[in-house]
């Protein structure tokens, strides 16, 4: 009952920092001050993750996979911010009231429980009730974690688990069980299945508490065996999630940081500062623009496209002052403490020191982390500052235990009310920027009309409109806003999805886009709905729209909804056009023209598609017409099984290849041998001026 108690203080903590988001928990969404409304545009993403975890686990699907964003390709969320662990126990509230009203409960679950789990870690160290009770408050509503709520970051808001994992990490050490293995094991997947950042700032820590207790203890092999355990449960209960990666590792799309200068750019400007400790919770004071403000004058030579989201770690100070308090009083006592916490914030230093705004240049060791694999694909080391934050929470309990102790019962009182009051000033804040979530009332007659969607123009980055549509009509829609953007050919190599995708009309290619052609596509696809947003769309572009669809349909197409704001297009499936047709990869060299041809050259390997719409296998003549001017030995090859062999001449001719291939797509590979291009660098094997398929 005593802990049942300590969760709904917790909670009404939360509703109390939120509010009045428990006022309207199924319209109102609250942020901070990000731009581009990013705030906004990442709540309806993570409210979208709320839909989407319910609607493929009814559905029986693989919630790290989904088909209803990139269509037709589909895209993986093991490495995006899915955060499962933080949605699954609002299914039950999702599916009464809907993905809104879930995804404001998931924030108070995640202040809730971030709390109780700081409250839990403080009373390791201090067995009390009050101390404690105050220290997970300081943590949850520290300025490091306000923020996340800030950015409408859940995945990052939940640090839960992450806190819960240090606690059983100490349990782990003093007992050094299989039982204490196992929920340390249980609690790893947890933070798995939460935000790989944490993941990588809970090996990290455990790395060092590991080689901190291994150089101080004089028999380091029960330590060992403990952590041997912890290794082998893991591995056991984290393998189907690795299995899962594993099936989709190529389509995963983790750039390393590695050589890409861009990228290393990133990870200096998402870089905690030196100072940035001690930077101010100004909220309770400033209006969110203000704020924004002054903390852009902390970090004057950071690019103001990088929101203070993203390098903000301020803890807060309060927990600083009682922090340094412990510190002096337990330091001595809790070296190892002192360690882990100090290479946590060294981490968060980025590659390169950061000093009041200032790049120093100075390297830092996240400089090494960020070549090596796995780890170099994180992009934000300012992150690993949140175990250091719960590291100072500690040390803030222990300094002002230590300060009561030292007080008559009546200044205890006088003391620890002040506190109260000082960590309400200095904590609470005092507005959010209100967003409505709402979406347009015509999305239902779309969600009864089953076929893809094009939200348009399409959202390559700025804004999640798609996917607040999605939620109503559960259609699948060209691309989606995800935190890592796959691969996405389709838009820019499919003649159909891609001209109305990319709202341009195509000029001629060497396969063919005619309107049987794009009829043939559409047959396959299924593009039912093309909803046209107003408000974002040039005039220009919806012309260029209303032209590609009109080579499609062979005549104007009518809206069949039109009020303004939105224009809604309902196309013909076309169901008689079904029949084979081609598409190539973005393998190819780029397009060549002259006045009287086109064409492309081939390289040493070049891959296609050949899309049969049918349910069975067919066969097919793949016809290629070439203005040879090098004698090529070419081969076609369907993964490993040799389709066709043959010699290209220097001639112009064109050469028939007969196989049969199955339903579906089915992606060739076209091998040719390669001159070297006088005058470029390129290895060029024979031109293709036209690219086709006949039954």
């Amino acid at each position: 009952m005593r802990h049942l108690g300590v969760l709904l203080f917790y909670l009404g903590l939360a509703v109390a920092l939120t509010w009045p988001l428990a006022t309207h928990p199924g319209s109102l969404v609250i942020g901070g001050y990000e731009s581009r409304n990013f705030a906004f545009e990442d709540a309806s993403q993570n409210i979208w993750n709320v839909w989407w975890v319910g609607h493929a686990l009814i559905e029986g699907k693989n919630p790290f996979w989904s088909d209803m964003l990139y269509y037709p390709e589909g895209v993986q969320f093991y490495f995006q911010t899915l955060n499962l662990a933080g949605i699954v126990p609002v299914l039950p509230i999702h599916y009464a009231f809907g993905p809104v009203v879930a995804y404001s409960c998931a924030i108070l679950l995640a202040l809730t429980l971030t709390g109780y789990a700081g409250f839990l870690l403080a009373r390791a160290f201090v067995p009390s009730m009050a101390v404690p009770l105050f220290a997970g408050a300081l943590l949850t509503a520290s300025p490091f974690h306000l923020m996340k709520l800030q950015g409408n970051h859940l995945n990052l808001l939940s640090m839960q688990w992450m806190v819960f994992y240090l606690l059983a990490l100490i349990w782990l050490d003093q007992r050094r069980d299989q039982r204490s293995a196992l929920l340390l094991a249980l609690l790893a997947l947890l933070v798995a299945l939460t935000d790989w950042y944490w993941v990588f700032a809970c090996a990290l820590f455990t790395l060092a508490w590991l080689g901190f207790g291994l150089v101080r203890h004089a028999a380091p092999q029960a330590q060992l065996r403990a952590y041997g355990w912890f290794v082998f449960y893991t591995l056991m209960l984290t393998t189907p999630l690795l299995l899962g990666i594993w099936s989709v590792r190529e389509s995963l799309q983790l750039n390393p940081v590695a050589g890409e200068q861009w990228w290393r750019g990133e990870n200096e400007h998402f870089s905690a500062d030196a100072l940035g400790l001690f930077f101010p919770a100004l909220w309770p004071f400033l209006a969110p623009e203000e704020h924004r403000s002054i903390l852009q004058a902390l970090t004057p030579h950071t690019p103001p496209q990088y929101g203070a989201e993203a390098w903000y770690v301020g803890a807060g100070w309060l927990m600083l002052s009682l922090a340094a308090v412990g510190v002096w009083y337990a330091g001595a006592l809790r070296w190892r403490w002192l360690f882990v916490g100090g290479c946590m914030w060294l981490l968060s230093l980025g590659p390169t020191l950061t000093v009041a705004g200032f790049k120093l240049g100075i390297p830092m060791p996240y400089a090494i982390l960020q070549e090596l694999p796995l780890l170099s694909v994180a992009r934000r080391p300012s992150h690993f500052a949140a175990l250091c934050i719960v590291v100072l929470m500690i040390f803030a309990a222990i300094g002002l235990q230590q300060s009561l102790q030292k007080l008559n019962q009546p200044m205890r009182s006088i003391l620890f009310t002040s506190l109260i009051a000082l960590a309400m000033l200095e904590l609470w804040p005092s507005s959010w920027i209100h967003y409505e979530f709402k979406t347009p009332t015509f999305l239902e007659n779309i969600r009864q009309e089953p076929g893809a969607v094009a939200d348009l123009p399409y959202e390559a980055l700025w804004t999640s409109r798609a996917l607040r549509h999605q939620i109503v009509h559960q259609q699948p829609i060209l691309g989606g806003y995800v935190a890592r953007r796959p691969a996405y050919p389709t838009l820019t190599h499919n003649p159909l999805l891609g001209q109305i995708g990319s709202l341009q009309a195509w000029k001629h290619d060497i396969i063919p886009f005619d309107a049987t052609s794009l009829r043939a596509m559409q047959c396959y696809y299924r593009l039912r709905h093309v909803i046209v947003d107003r408000a974002t769309m040039s005039t220009e572009e919806l012309h260029s729209l209303r032209a590609i669809l009109k080579t499609l349909t062979g005549m104007p197409l009518t809206p069949t909804y039109n009020d303004g704001s939105y224009i809604v297009y309902q196309l013909p499936l076309f169901a008689t056009a079904c029949r084979p047709f081609i598409l190539l990869d973005p393998d190819w060299y780029e397009l060549e023209r002259d006045d009287a041809q086109v064409w492309r050259w081939t390289g040493a390997e070049n891959r296609l598609w050949l899309v049969n719409p049918s349910e069975q296998p067919r066969t097919i003549r793949l016809q290629l017409a070439v203005d040879g001017q090098y004698e090529s030995r070419s081969e076609l090859w369907a993964g490993q099984e040799l389709l066709a062999r043959w010699d290209t001449l220097p001639a112009r001719r064109d050469y028939t290849l007969v196989f049969i291939i199955p339903s579906g797509a089915t992606q060739l590979t076209l091998r040719s041998s390669t001159h070297a291009e006088p005058d470029t660098s390129r290895q060029i094997g024979f031109p293709i001026t036209a690219l086709w398929v006949e039954e």
